[in-house]
């Protein structure tokens, strides 16, 4: 294994037997993450029976417990409500800022032109849809 261990700053090279010492010493272990039942359940029902049949028995594919898919349903539905909410309260907004404007018609500016003017909200993008074009026909 041959790596650059050099200190980014100044370009010293460290020693090794200093490096093999900082990492024995002061590397703690990482705790392994927590277990996502849904990822469990998801591997065992809709990846598992694509899998070879020689990596089937890996643990990684194994059914999960009742408690653990209990969960995994709850966790599932609840992200599902808080989407759901989400789309609802930004359905709401939009709905809203669709509603017509007030205008003052004629407005005249600091040069005496006229301009018309919305009183509640910036323009808004038009809406409607155009037609796709069709290709000509050979005949």
């Amino acid at each position: 294994m041959n790596q650059d261990l050099r200190r980014t700053f100044d370009g010293i090279r460290t020693d090794a037997s200093k490096v093999r010492n900082l990492l024995e010493a002061h590397l703690e272990p990482l705790q392994p993450p927590a277990p996502n039942f849904e990822k469990k359940l998801q591997m065992h029902s809709k990846i598992r029976p694509y899998v070879p049949a020689e990596y089937r028995s890996d643990p990684i594919y194994d059914a999960p417990t009742e408690e653990e898919e209990r969960l995994a349903n709850e966790a599932k539905q609840a992200r599902r409500k808080a989407s759901a909410k989400k789309k609802k309260a930004a359905a709401d907004t939009s709905g809203a800022k669709a509603t017509p404007t007030e205008h003052t018609e004629g407005e005249s500016t600091e040069n005496g032109t006229q301009m018309n003017v919305s009183v509640d909200s910036p323009a808004q993008p038009k809406r409607g849809k155009r037609a796709p074009k069709r290709a000509k026909k050979d005949k």
